[in-house]
């Protein structure tokens, strides 16, 4: 990371996908629905499994694999659609800024584990 500092955003982004900070939302279904499994009827309770959908396959290819190289800019880590992270950007900002701060530190404070 020192090396190449532009990949910090793409660090961030598979950090996120890799280890989401929301693990499970729970929600309650608006109208019935069929799934491949069943039938969910009105005002169910659903809890939705977010980390496992950021491993999921069919999405990203070797999902368990943490790859700086793949596109995760759509993992579910803030949420999605109208339950999306309003901090999202924030988030992100806070981030970068402290990753950069970090790598920019003197060597010896990572080296020696001091931050």
């Amino acid at each position: 990371m020192r090396a190449q500092r532009s990949l910090v955003p793409q660090l961030l982004e598979e950090v996120l996908r890799y280890d989401s900070p929301v693990q499970v939302v729970f929600r309650r279904t608006t109208a019935s629905v069929t799934l491949p499994g069943g039938t969910l009827p009105a005002e169910a309770p659903v809890f939705v499994l977010l980390g496992s959908a950021n491993h999921d396959e069919r999405k990203f290819d070797e999902p368990e694999q943490f790859n700086l190289d793949r596109d995760a800019s759509e993992h579910l880590g803030f949420g999605f659609g109208g339950y999306f992270c309003l901090g999202a950007q924030l988030a992100r900002l806070e981030a970068r800024i402290g990753m950069e701060e970090l790598l920019s530190g003197p060597r010896w404070m990572i080296e020696e584990g001091g931050v």
